[in-house]
């Protein structure tokens, strides 16, 4: 069941500030790369179309057409975004996102094999001392699947995506 997102007191006096608390925005995803990655194979691997993809040397074009640029190395990638989901505790919508990718161990060190593989945590803080957990379980599932974590944080304002 989900937890209920921490809220600041109702009866507390107008202009107090709450410092602490859940991230107010993140994102989660799982990224595969490498110089000569083939991103169908990833797909093939996961049973899980990318929801981004490149090729390393395959132009990636603008909607007119044009050429946006040529990548250097290969990458598949999917993500949750808040757009996602209404899961406000970030270890909890990383669990949702593994939960759409296969348990078998096997797959799991065929695609360390083909790139690296990467859960990263981006967000955003609105306020001082704003913090999220890894459970040590957790933490022991990515290490199961070797899957490297990366946590990009941003502050102040502006990131609504």
């Amino acid at each position: 069941m989900k937890r209920t997102r921490p809220q600041p007191p109702v009866d507390a006096p107008a202009g107090t500030m709450w410092f602490g608390g859940p991230i107010g925005w993140f994102s989660v995803s799982l990224s595969v790369s490498a110089d000569a990655l083939i991103p169908a194979a990833v797909t093939k691997l996961l049973g899980v179309s990318p929801q981004h993809e490149q090729t390393r040397g395959v132009a990636l074009l603008r909607a007119d057409g044009t050429t946006k640029r040529v990548p250097k190395f290969g990458s598949w990638v999917i993500e949750v975004t808040p757009k996602e989901t209404d899961e406000w505790d970030v270890e909890e919508a990383a669990k949702e996102l593994l939960k759409r990718l296969p348990d078998d161990p096997e797959v799991w060190r065929s695609l360390s094999l083909l790139g690296s593989v990467r859960l990263s945590i981006a967000l955003q803080l609105q306020s001082a001392n704003q913090g999220f957990a890894l459970e040590a379980e957790f933490c022991r599932s990515l290490a199961e699947r070797n899957i490297g974590l990366d946590v990009h944080v941003y502050a102040g304002e502006g990131n609504d995506s």
